[in-house]
């Protein structure tokens, strides 16, 4: 049998390791392989409004991005023992992990259990000295551009309807079309959602609070930059006719 080139041995071990990571049990779940901040009192004004503000599509990209610093299982048992300090429900941690797509309640409690009985060695054992592993883009970085392009090119599109599935599957084509691998059809997609919405934000995209779909500065859609012009066009000749609010302690 003819020996495999390097990018589709890498290509066929990540493959390999997504289908393991989809089929792991629930009780074999370990470690995921894969600013300072000033206050003042200026912004407590900010704070009362914060809640309003917190998506939990936004609380998933940061978990996705500590998970990867740090491992899946440390965080996901800080935030479980975080909400179970506060009285939270069952039913409500159990679907607030699911959906940022964390370890399950009952792993989660499991090694919650562990680190509070001491067994400190136990609790951090797994996935130490280990041989560091390449991220995806480190293998594949032809496909990072590619997939960054894409983005761009349809966040500028006149139809506002590209979001992190969207990339999601676009990834997953065009890696299965560079290895050269027939894809199992029982695999999940070779980059999850989380991963996708963490690589827009990393390529510069923005995600507006009231709506799951990301755009770039400086590549908006023409439809929505010439609605800017055209309310500017209207404003600023009418501009003594509005209110304006001065800054300062009493603002007028």
């Amino acid at each position: 049998m003819p020996k495999l080139n390097k990018r589709r041995f890498l290509g066929r071990t990540y493959a390999r390791r997504q289908w393991h990571d989809q089929r792991v049990s629930p009780e074999n779940e370990s470690v995921s392989e894969e600013e300072e901040i000033t206050q003042d009192n200026d912004d407590d004004i900010e704070f009362i409004h914060f809640a309003n503000k917190i998506k939990i599509n936004d609380i998933g990209d940061l978990f996705g991005l500590i998970k990867d610093k740090i491992g899946l299982k440390i965080v996901t048992v800080l935030l479980y023992m975080t909400l179970r300090h506060f009285g939270i429900s069952w039913i409500k941690y159990d679907d607030f992990l699911k959906k940022i797509d964390a370890l399950t309640t009952k792993t989660a409690n499991k090694w919650t259990n562990i680190f509070l009985s001491g067994s400190f060695d136990e609790f951090i054992s797994e996935g130490r000295g280990g041989k560091h592993i390449l991220s995806f883009y480190d293998v594949f970085p032809d496909i990072e551009l590619l997939a960054k392009n894409y983005s761009v090119q349809r966040c500028g599109a006149k139809a506002a309807d590209f979001d992190a599935f969207e990339l999601e599957k676009f990834i997953d084509e065009q890696f299965y079309m560079i290895t050269d691998i027939k894809k199992d059809p029982n695999n999940s997609l070779i980059r999850s959602v989380q991963s996708c919405r963490l690589d827009l934000r990393r390529w510069g995209a923005r995600f507006e609070s009231n709506s799951r779909y990301p755009y770039f500065e400086g590549h908006e859609r023409n439809d929505v930059v010439q609605h800017r012009i055209e309310f500017l066009r209207h404003f600023l000749p009418r501009k003594h006719s509005y209110y304006l609010i001065s800054e300062g302690a009493q603002p007028k």
